[in-house]
């Protein structure tokens, strides 16, 4: 069953879809209070564990990124990876942890899906300095990356479908989600 909550938006009408993000607890009150903004410093997403892997993997993703954005300058010129906000496409995928979830309702014709097992497959390339499997892999990321509704429609063979939303994300279009 499709969740969706009818808006007007320049005469047409648009059914906004959920979409799942996880943040830090502590990030929660001020996501609400002043909504979701893209993020330009992956410092806010690193994983538990040794600091100095944290600073390692914080520079290996911002430069990952950096690769994939270039490829997708000429194959979704609208999109790229920097900047976004990433999100889920069902809760279950998106809890990780102690993490809060919260539900975006999103324009499903404003944002891609794209396999994040690609950007998973191109970082163990590149920290094995294979740049051929990168670019392939940033080509292949973009090449197959739809928007949410044509997902809905097509129903893409994804191993771990992510969403990339461009914009900010207001505060009337979030709500916890209560696991």
């Amino acid at each position: 069953m499709i969740e969706s909550v009818g808006i007007c938006e320049e005469k047409s009408k648009v059914d906004l879809i959920p979409v799942y993000h996880a943040t830090r607890p502590e990030l929660l009150p001020s996501i609400l209070n002043r909504g979701l903004l893209p993020m330009h410093d992956i410092a806010l997403t690193v994983f538990p564990g040794d600091i100095d892997a944290k600073a390692d993997f914080k520079e290996d993703i911002k430069h990952l990124n950096g690769l994939f954005d270039e490829v997708s300058r000429w194959i979704k010129p609208s999109f790229q990876r920097a900047g976004s906000i990433f999100a889920r496409l069902t809760p279950e995928e998106t809890c990780t942890g102690n993490d809060s979830v919260i539900k975006i309702m999103i324009n499903p014709d404003k944002v891609l899906v794209a396999d994040q097992n690609n950007f998973d497959i191109a970082m163990k390339q590149y920290r094995y300095g294979l740049m051929d499997g990168v670019y392939f892999r940033a080509q292949k990321y973009w090449s197959t990356a739809v928007t949410l509704i044509d997902f809905r429609l097509r129903n893409p063979d994804f191993d771990f479908p992510e969403v990339l939303i461009p914009d900010s994300v207001t505060k009337e279009q979030i709500a916890v989600y209560a696991k």
